[in-house]
């Protein structure tokens, strides 16, 4: 498991070392989809797990997630080359959520539906407005929305009836997860989401299962 020896230089090391050791991990024969649709999430939780225990503290949670999402902006030209064509005309917004600051779950997320054939709209730091623009302009497939506290778990609801309201697709999926899905789902109890995952697997899962039920449907009519 390399996930355990990447933490600690990525809490520990600087960037160019990080490198190194994804050099390594290259020449090694690891492909460059698996470091980062597999390892850099795996990374990911291991460091909400050790803030969540205080084995490491808010600040270097901070720094090495920044790295993290560094390493994966550095990758991208590589990963570009190994994503599906595009296989569908589903399109998906993966979004955190509004006056939100996180921005490496939904990296991660957009970058799992870029690989497996989705059309892929991102944004990280979105307002409210854009949200509710993008998707009374483009017809979208889905949303996936990233929640990291509680305050914006509280806004959630208002949210995702204003974008049914407004969506150009009237049967638009919602999905939501993030951190906070991760370490207190109980507490989505009351959402009225589509979909609630922690993981991109599961999210395409399940996205899965309910177009192929509504095309379906839909042929049997």
């Amino acid at each position: 498991d390399h996930a355990d020896g990447f933490v600690a230089q990525i809490t520990r090391d600087g960037p160019q070392k990080i490198e190194q050791y994804i050099a390594e991990l290259l020449n090694l024969g690891m492909g460059v989809d698996s470091i980062v649709l597999e390892l850099i999430p795996r990374i990911a939780r291991k460091l909400g797990d050790q803030w969540v225990s205080d084995s490491l503290s808010f600040t270097e949670v901070t720094i090495a997630t920044g790295r993290l999402q560094k390493l994966i902006y550095s990758l991208d030209h590589l990963f570009q080359e190994t994503r599906t064509n595009a296989s569908n005309n589903h399109n998906i917004l993966v979004t955190a959520s509004p006056g939100s600051h996180h921005t490496l779950g939904p990296l991660i997320l957009a970058n799992y539906f870029t690989w497996a054939g989705w059309n892929v709209q991102s944004e990280s730091m979105p307002s409210q407005h854009f949200i509710e623009t993008t998707v009374a302009k483009k017809f979208l497939t889905a949303i996936a929305i990233s929640i990291a506290d509680y305050d914006q778990l509280d806004r959630l609801p208002k949210l995702i009836q204003s974008i049914r309201s407004k969506s150009l697709n009237r049967s638009i999926i919602v999905l939501t997860g993030g951190s906070l899905y991760n370490s207190d789902a109980l507490s989505f109890g009351y959402i009225k989401a589509d979909i609630k995952t922690n993981t991109p697997e599961e999210a395409l899962h399940q996205l899965n299962r309910i177009l192929n039920f509504t095309t379906e449907a839909s042929s049997s009519i």
